[in-house]
């Protein structure tokens, strides 16, 4: 800046702040909604879940939301996973939810593979 080099700050659109900004959410494979097999975070319970990483922000949401649920770490199959292989995880049910995040999210929705269960501020609330 004291040379007089321009430059440009880019900031995200996303946030976690609100459920109106959410762009990290857990996701649930749409079927077991659905079905109503899961109607509540209790319902995952018994079910195999993922993040995109070990000791993440995510993995602390997940299971921070987990807890207000009523289920410990040992209640679920926890696979961590990359972003990137989510998608084809739901359509062969070998998830059945994660915390994911855009653009994977509206990826997933749009395959109807997945939908949108919980925001990520509202697991933290």
């Amino acid at each position: 800046m004291e040379r007089g080099a321009g430059f440009k700050i880019v900031a995200t659109k996303g946030s976690t702040a609100s459920p109106d900004s959410d762009s990290v959410a857990l996701v649930v494979r749409k079927d077991l909604v659905d079905s109503g097999r899961v109607r509540s975070l209790s319902d995952l319970r018994g079910l195999t879940v993922t993040t995109a990483g070990l000791r993440s922000a995510t993995e602390i949401s997940l299971f921070t939301g987990l807890a207000h649920g009523g289920i410990t770490p040992d209640q679920v199959t926890y696979v961590p996973m990359g972003l990137g292989d989510m998608p084809a995880a739901f359509a062969n049910h070998s998830i059945d939810a994660a915390m994911a995040s855009e653009p994977y999210m509206s990826v997933m929705e749009e395959q109807a593979t997945a939908v949108r269960f919980m925001g990520n501020s509202e697991l933290m609330g």
